[in-house]
């Protein structure tokens, strides 16, 4: 809703972004319907939906908003559940941006590494990988106590798709916010 407020006001002011923002909220809401039913996409299509989403979060922020980030390269060939990642993407802006008066930074990396070889049901020897998401925001505007539940909800989907197979940690220290999550994913067929 806040991307359809935010397009709201570029057009009462004829704004030259507004074509681009329908574009790009078309195709978040499109990867939305579509590839979040799926049990796995291409980690590329997940980094593509991240990247719409950022793209328009520099729209509606400008000059408010810093990003440094670092996505992963080689990601073609492997697998993440869909909308993930997303949600300490969203917690970094809203709680490191959002309600800001000045400048901020929020820092995004992305690391992936090969972990170990293993064999599919064919016996055929194939890679795993770990994908570590770290993100980094000053803390501008502390949950309520109502808050928190984006990041229970992703506890509890890690815990159902990638048991075993994932960790998700998050501290406050000097109003610095950091969460970190690192998964094992499978490559392709």
């Amino acid at each position: 809703f806040n991307t359809l407020n935010n397009l709201y006001a570029l057009t009462l002011r004829n704004d030259k972004q507004c074509p681009d923002v329908v574009l790009k909220l078309s195709d978040l809401l499109r990867y939305g319907v579509y590839e979040g039913q799926n049990k796995l996409v291409p980690l590329a299509s997940e980094i593509a939906y991240l990247k719409n989403y950022i793209e328009l979060q520099k729209i509606r922020w400008g000059n408010k908003c810093e990003l440094e980030i670092e996505w992963p390269t080689d990601a073609e060939n492997l697998l993440i559940t869909p909308m993930l990642l997303i949600v300490l993407i969203e917690n970094a802006i809203q709680y490191g941006i959002e309600p800001s008066i000045e400048k901020n930074t929020v820092q995004i990396q992305f690391y992936l590494k090969k972990v170990q070889e293993s064999y599919n049901s064919k016996a055929r020897k194939h890679n795993r990988y770990q994908l570590t998401l770290v993100c980094i925001n000053p803390v501008v505007n502390k949950p309520d106590e109502a808050s928190g539940v984006g990041l229970e909800n992703l506890r509890k989907r890690l815990n159902l798709l990638y048991p075993n197979s994932h960790s998700l940690m998050y501290s406050e220290q000097d109003n610095v916010w950091r969460a970190e999550l690192s998964l094992i994913l499978e490559p392709a067929a």
